[in-house]
């Protein structure tokens, strides 16, 4: 079990469609509980195989849409820039909501 590091934005590997599991050995079971490790030393709530740097349709998840969007290849910013934005740019208070893509 390894601490793994966190894959951020702007790595091609996030944005690209996740391949399916077909080896379901040790390797695989290394990889998950370094995954856990992972996680709850990000006190995160989710954990998707891309966001550490293995393209598998993997998760570990509290929040399950959020995860299988990183599969799929689709960050949070993708849809969060659809839905809120600052209603005063100026002195950054209140949202306007609007309506998602």
């Amino acid at each position: 079990m390894t601490l793994l590091p966190i894959t951020q934005p702007g790595n091609p590997l996030l944005r690209r469609p996740a391949l399916g599991i077909t080896d379901f050995g040790l390797e695989l079971q290394g990889l998950i509980d370094s995954m856990i490790v992972t996680l709850l030393a990000a006190n995160g709530l989710g954990l998707a195989a891309p966001q550490v740097a293995h393209s598998l349709r993997l998760i570990l998840a509290r929040v399950f849409q959020h995860e299988i969007d990183h599969l799929d290849g689709i960050l949070y910013i993708d849809i969060a820039a659809s839905v809120w934005r600052p209603a005063d740019k100026e002195e950054g208070v209140g949202a306007d909501i609007t309506e998602a893509p």
